[in-house]
């Protein structure tokens, strides 16, 4: 029953490492589209009437704050507990999924 119960914790933990794997891809990927999105936002402004400037800075604002959420939440996962995983790991794929609709 040992082994039973060593073997379990083993196949969790290896489950846990390939979910936050895959998780650090995604908010990678999500960081990247963000990072695109921010210098379109830097070249807009460039060459905007000061209107359109006020509107490109606060899109911009909102990207970066997007940005930092994504690395909090990276951050947060290194120390999340795999009892805990389901639930942070639910908790920022929403927040992945949101950045993307808003791009």
């Amino acid at each position: 029953a040992k082994a039973d119960i060593k073997e379990a914790g083993q196949e969790f933990s290896a489950k846990v490492k390939e979910d936050r794997d895959e998780l650090k891809k995604d908010i990678d990927d999500a960081i990247g589209k963000l990072d695109r999105k921010i210098e379109e936002a830097d070249a807009k402004m460039d060459k905007a009437t000061d209107k359109e400037k006020a509107k490109w800075k606060e899109r911009k604002k909102e990207l970066n704050a997007e940005k930092e959420e994504l690395q909090a939440s990276w951050k947060k996962a290194e120390n999340e507990t795999a009892d805990k995983w389901d639930e942070f790991k639910a908790n920022t794929k929403e927040k992945i999924a949101k950045v993307k609709a808003d791009l």
